[in-house]
């Protein structure tokens, strides 16, 4: 059994090549980072376990937004204002985390980023749980409370005969 965790900076999905800025040119290539999840599924002969328990819905999820995901009215109007609606069980990249929105503040799709990938070619591992972790900021007493990551953890609860 083989275990592959980790931030992969690429969702499996975004629903246009171009969306983004530096400056004044707009970003395109998204669909290029699509392409790493068939890719660590295929030549990897990994799964992913957040779909060994129910079908991928980053599809869905992105969709479920109802976001205009045109580049102008979104820099307008960014996730992060409408956090309280957002579904929060897909994304680990999201404007919603506020060390995220920092950094790339309605410049980035929200997308799934973070993933573990399982290769058990004899079948002794069961996904039972997954989950996103660490979606609230923890508390660190006198320190104030703090997001670990500018992502939000990705977790995976296996069963393992």
């Amino acid at each position: 059994m083989v275990l592959v965790g980790g931030d992969f900076n690429a969702g499996p999905y975004y629903p246009e090549d171009r969306f983004g800025s530096t400056g004044e040119e707009v970003l395109s290539g998204w669909w290029h980072n699509a392409m790493m999840y068939p890719l660590m599924l295929h030549y990897g002969g990994l799964y992913d376990s957040r779909s060994a328990l129910q079908p991928a819905d980053d599809v869905t999820r992105m969709q479920q937004l109802s976001l205009p995901f045109e580049f102008g009215p979104y820099i307008e109007e960014p996730l992060a204002g409408r956090c309280a609606t957002i579904p929060a069980d897909t994304f680990t990249g999201t404007d919603c985390n506020s060390l995220y929105f920092q950094q790339y503040g309605a410049t980035e799709y929200p997308a799934r980023l973070d993933y573990v990938f399982i290769r058990d070619v004899e079948r002794h591992v069961r996904v039972v749980a997954t989950a996103l972790e660490y979606t609230e900021p923890l508390d660190f007493g006198a320190a104030g409370s703090h997001e670990l990551s500018d992502h939000y953890g990705q977790s995976a609860t296996l069963q393992i005969e």
